[in-house]
């Protein structure tokens, strides 16, 4: 569930329920598409350039362990089929 949407300074920080931790059951590859749609849709607001990922009002390092949310990422165009 998305607690709530902040934006501001071209980054929008997204806060999920600890769920998206707690029920997240992919490896490295399900991380991945999670994490990149999440941040591709949201990089398509105009302005925002970057999304940091946060879970429970809290900075986290990874939601499975295996994409690094330290820092805002950016769009994940590599993702995206052309």
């Amino acid at each position: 569930k998305v607690r709530s949407i902040h934006f501001a300074n071209g980054i929008a920080r997204v806060d999920f329920s600890p769920e998206i931790v707690k029920n997240f059951r992919g490896g490295s590859a399900g991380e991945l598409l999670m994490v990149g749609s999440i941040v591709n849709t949201l990089t398509e607001i105009q302005g925002v350039e970057k999304v940091r990922i946060m879970v429970n009002g809290k900075q986290v390092e990874s939601i499975g362990g295996h994409v690094d949310l330290s820092e805002p990422l950016g769009r994940m165009e590599n993702l995206l089929k052309k």
